[in-house]
């Protein structure tokens, strides 16, 4: 695989992503991520606040609940059908090209807000 970021040339010459680099890094799409808890789609690349949203752009919008229902109909374990996170109701863009499933997100709100309990429990 041709390397086109630095983050990528630095790990095919040492074996890691490099010094002060966090996280995991995708070699599709060149993000890099420091979250457990948000999720890659490894064929989009759209990014996620979770697996719950995530789930959400494989089935039509229709995530586990359709997955639990579907599994073994058919005489056939569940395929997944990949939808574009932009075509599923439910799901919304933060301003930093995350998806969730909260129309509301906001990361300089949800960045101030982990601020103030953080000083308030200094306090």
């Amino acid at each position: 695989m041709t390397a086109t970021c630095k983050t990528c040339t630095y790990a095919d010459e040492h074996g890691w992503w490099g010094p002060g680099h966090r996280g995991t890094h995708c070699r599709g799409c060149h993000r890099s991520w420091t979250s457990t808890r948000e999720t890659h789609c490894a064929v989009c690349h759209a990014h996620f606040t979770g697996d719950g949203p995530a789930e959400l752009h494989w089935c039509d919008g229709r995530g586990d609940l359709h997955r639990a229902w579907c599994d073994g109909q058919h005489g056939r374990p569940w395929s997944p059908r990949h939808t574009d996170a932009a075509t599923v109701k439910g799901l919304y863009a933060g301003p930093d090209g995350v998806w969730s499933t909260s129309a509301d997100r906001d990361p300089a709100a949800s960045r101030e807000r982990l601020a103030r309990v953080r000083r308030e429990a200094a306090a």
